[in-house]
């Protein structure tokens, strides 16, 4: 067998043919680099980005809340948000990304629901039910200690929207540490229509 390879490779014939196939393969590459170059190559976000276009638009959110409704005060964070989180893949971030109906990404402080070829009719339901279970249950309001969470339902429209075929939400999490949350959309004799169980 070895004689047979040595035999094809001592053939004339056999080094142009690979020669041509590396010459081919090294243009290939090139042109692959060169145009990414010429375009520039998207990073991914870092998950400090991500906090960063959350927290701007919390704030963006919270500042109008006193303003009269309308369609999307904070397009311009919404937009930055979505930008990021379109070129994210779950590893960019150490932080945990759940898929369900939403992905939803846990971050520090925060959390982003987002919803790509989204529709009106996907986020007609509004509210968005969340319950976060505290670590310690001291932290949680003594009205809510027995219970061992706190609901933090809210609506999906006022604290997000859609633009361009994207639904995204971001709402704040408490300050004290969670074991468990639980957010979708909870219809009262029917139970959940999405749910994301996260347990970090």
């Amino acid at each position: 067998m070895i004689r047979a390879a040595t035999a094809i490779l001592d053939r004339p014939a056999t080094w142009w043919r690979l020669a041509v196939l590396l010459g081919a393969v090294t243009l290939y590459l090139a042109v692959q680099v060169a145009g990414d170059l010429r375009r520039g190559v998207r990073q991914p976000p870092s998950e400090t980005d991500v906090r960063r276009a959350a927290a701007a638009m919390l704030a963006c959110r919270a500042a109008r809340r006193t303003e009269p409704p309308t369609p999307l005060p904070c397009r311009a964070e919404f937009v930055q948000l979505a930008k990021l989180l379109e070129v994210h893949k779950p590893r960019d971030l150490r932080t945990g990304v759940y898929v369900s109906r939403f992905n939803l990404y846990v971050l520090e402080d925060a959390l982003v629901y987002r919803r790509l070829d989204c529709k009106p009719e996907d986020i007609a339901f509004d509210l968005v039910t969340l319950n976060v279970h505290a670590k310690r249950p001291l932290d949680l309001p003594a009205d809510r200690r027995p219970h061992g969470f706190v609901s933090l339902d809210f609506s999906f429209m006022a604290n997000g929207g859609l633009v361009d075929g994207v639904c995204l939400a971001a709402v704040r999490l408490p300050a004290w540490s969670f074991e468990r949350l639980i957010t979708g959309h909870f219809v009262r004799g029917v139970g959940y229509t999405w749910l994301v169980d996260v347990r970090p």
